[in-house]
């Protein structure tokens, strides 16, 4: 797999610049069959993560804790469920050019952790930030999974500071309820601040307060929120296939 590096310094797994969207084997409007092959261990299933961490100066802060609480979140959940499809990628401040990236798209667990951990932190220059724009970015780019109960949906945000508003006029509530209507959890991990909350309520998901030298308590409140979200269990009767999203 190669890798080249972005004008931020970051290397750019698989050499995407900007998000790019997959192509469906399917006509347009055609449902995909996903087939998984259960692993031994592992509960069936699959999920679609599509993650966007802030890389603005003001997360430099919080540049330990961010790919620790990601890293034992998804290693957490790799053992788990059967197959895992991540995308990553970081944002800055739009206002000042600095648009989202793409670092890696369906990559492993190992390769996304591995891409945190080198991304560099630095501009913004002022706050609030464009994380509203990045998460609309994020839903609407992502290529989701099709077949809900057999895929599950999430977006994860690593944020700091507060949103500015969306260019569109649209509302963090509006936004949030995008995500409900799509079938995409949302979970921030962030410091709280009354837009992102709004947000995070309007779409069912889960606010959980960022730190750069978590404790055990605070990094299974990340594993808890992201391993109910997409946990599946098969009903006794072996009909259907429930997904809680229940902490």
């Amino acid at each position: 797999m190669s890798t080249i590096s972005n004008q931020y310094g970051n290397d750019v797994i698989g050499g995407s610049f900007a998000p790019q969207r997959t192509q469906d084997t399917a006509s347009v409007g055609q449902e995909v069959e996903l087939r998984v092959q259960p692993v031994r261990g592992k509960r069936p299933g699959s999920a679609k993560i599509a993650i966007t961490v802030d890389r603005t100066g003001s997360t430099s802060a919080f540049q330990q804790g961010v790919p620790l609480i990601a890293g034992h979140a998804l290693r957490s959940l790799a053992g788990t469920i059967s197959k895992l499809d991540i995308d990553l990628s970081s944002h800055g401040d739009e206002d000042f050019g600095e648009m989202p990236i793409q670092l890696v798209q369906s990559g492993t667990v190992e390769h996304v952790i591995e891409a945190i951990e080198g991304i560099a932190y630095g501009g913004g220059f002022d706050e609030p930030e464009s994380h509203a724009q990045a998460l609309q970015r994020l839903l609407d780019i992502t290529p989701w999974g099709l077949r809900m109960l057999y895929c599950r949906n999430v977006a994860m945000g690593f944020l700091t500071a507060d949103t500015k508003p969306l260019p569109s006029g649209k509302s963090m509530r509006q936004l949030g309820q995008e995500y409900k209507a799509k079938g995409v959890k949302l979970i921030l991990v962030c410091q709280s601040t009354p837009n992102l909350q709004e947000l995070v309520d309007a779409a069912g998901g889960f606010l959980i307060p960022i730190s750069n030298n978590p404790d055990n308590a605070e990094i299974q409140k990340v594993v808890a929120a992201l391993c109910a979200t997409l946990t599946i269990t098969m009903s006794s009767a072996g009909g259907t296939i429930p997904m809680s999203a229940v902490v």
